[in-house]
């Protein structure tokens, strides 16, 4: 739905234009996480002049903890993600060597009751309180579907209604 950003899979570069108003979420050859905020073609040049190796980079956003410090504001946000609105909204961050952690809040238009959704830094702070050392944002809404062993286990909505499937650009799938 956008052509900004850079996208990797398993190594193949699919997309290559870095964009200063997106944050890169790379995954390098040994399973860590690196966050490039407001990512320029210098900055991903930097990254892999020192060293660094790209298996996947995503394009979602923006970053919410980068080496353990949370996004404090949200002026220099530049995503049209409803960053200031309390939303359902789901981040993956790493918390150590392969270890890993998805989290997912209900909304304010969820079903389940009593649900208010986060903000960004909202959810930053909450990333922090988990343990995450970097967390990215990944979406909100009705994408933000957690499958768990062929199961729906959260309640994605779109615009007040319960859904079981809705179209999006990309996805983060974990398989063993």
């Amino acid at each position: 739905y956008h052509e900004q950003g850079i996208v990797v899979r398993n190594g193949q570069t699919l997309r290559m234009r870095p964009h200063k108003g997106r944050d890169e979420l790379i995954v390098d050859k040994n399973g860590d996480f690196h966050l490039i905020p407001y990512t320029t073609q210098a900055k991903w040049d930097e990254y892999i002049a020192g060293g660094g190796t790209v298996l996947h980079a995503f394009c979602f956003g923006p970053a919410l903890v980068v080496d353990g410090v949370p996004l404090t504001n949200l002026d220099n946000v530049t995503i049209d993600n409803g960053k200031a609105k309390k939303a359902q909204r789901m981040v993956i961050g790493q918390i150590g060597k392969l270890e890993y952690l998805i989290l997912t809040n209900e909304g304010p238009e969820s079903t389940a009751p009593k649900s208010v959704g986060f903000d960004l830094v909202q959810m930053a702070n909450l990333c922090v309180q988990f343990g995450l050392d970097n967390a990215y944002n990944l979406d909100g809404g009705g994408s933000s579907t957690m499958v768990f062993q062929g199961r729906v286990v959260n309640n994605p909505t779109t615009n007040g209604r319960s859904i079981r499937e809705r179209s999006v650009s990309d996805i983060v799938y974990i398989g063993y």
